[in-house]
This record gives C-alpha cells, sequence and structure tokens, in this order.
C-alpha cells in the first residue's frame, strides 16, 4: 500500500526507495548504521498501529495488536465499554476508525496515536535519525503526519 501510496500521492517514483514490508525495526537499526540522518516513513495505518505499539516486526503472525491498540487510545479519550467492545469486533483498522469517527474521538485517538508512535520511533533510534512520517488509510486519507514529512517528499522528489 505504501508504495501504491507514494508513487500516486506523493510523485515519488520508488526504484531508490526502500520497501521494508514487515520489517520497519531491523529497517531503521540499518539505516542509522549506515549513517543517514534523515528518514521519511510512509504506511498503511494498519501496519503503523503496530508500530505506536512498540511492535516493529509487523506480521501478524509475530504480534497483530491492532484493535488493541485502538481500544486503549480509545479509552484513553474517554470512550466508554461499549465503544471498546466494538473496537475489538473489528477486522481492520479502517472499520474501527470509523467507528472511533463515528464516536466523536478519532481526534483525540489520532494525536495520541501519534504521540506514541514519534516516541517508539525515537526510542527505536536512539534519537540518532530524524524521522518524518505519513500515515494513511482508507481512500488514501491522511490520518497522521509529522509537521516536515511533506517538505522532506518534496525533497526526495527533486533529488530523484
Amino acid at each position: 500500500y505504501g508504495r501504491a501510496y507514494c508513487q500516486q500521492q506523493l510523485g515519488l517514483a520508488l526504484e531508490q526507495g526502500v520497501k521494508v514490508s514487515n520489517f520497519l525495526g531491523e529497517a531503521l537499526d540499518y539505516i542509522g548504521y549506515k549513517g543517514f540522518k534523515k528518514v521519511l516513513i510512509v504506511g498503511h495505518i494498519g501496519k503503523m498501529i503496530k508500530v505506536a505499539g512498540g511492535i516493529f516486526e509487523t506480521h501478524s503472525r509475530i504480534a497483530d495488536a491492532r484493535m488493541e491498540i485502538l481500544a486503549a487510545h480509545s479509552g484513553l479519550a474517554g470512550g466508554r465499554q461499549a465503544l471498546i467492545a466494538k473496537i475489538f469486533a473489528c477486522f481492520t483498522t479502517d472499520e474501527a476508525l470509523a467507528i472511533i469517527r463515528e464516536a466523536g474521538l478519532e481526534d483525540t485517538v489520532l494525536a495520541s496515536l501519534k504521540a506514541k508512535l514519534i516516541h517508539q520511533l525515537a526510542q527505536r533510534t536512539k534519537d540518532k535519525l530524524k524521522i518524518e512520517f505519513l500515515v494513511f488509510g482508507e481512500q488514501d486519507k491522511v490520518l497522521m503526519e509529522t509537521t516536515e514529512a511533506r517538505d522532506l517528499a518534496a525533497e526526495i522528489r527533486r533529488k530523484l
């Protein structure tokens, strides 16, 4: 999903990009080891929600926890037990986000998740990388992004 999003929405041809698939943690470790200073991460909420929960190998066979993470952040945002139960019954993050949106908690939940995602990425890289990210959901809707993500995308586009 990320590759298609980069090409279609950001105008980035990724022949020189890196597809990390389920191995974001190892990719970040290697990027830091090779001396890079900045990285742009573009990903679907279904994968990035796991990273917000500290899960850096995102294949469902290793760990899922998408609904648990969404439920926890919804509870922190004031969601009641009935909402949390609905989230746990979902199969996709997009489906759960629709329920969260309907409850009027989407902005608060996404802000909480964004803060946790920033924290987890900084922890993993020991703050040695400047990480910008853009997280999208259904119909390529941007759900979370760092302040300089689009600027870095434009910089990459110019260099390609």
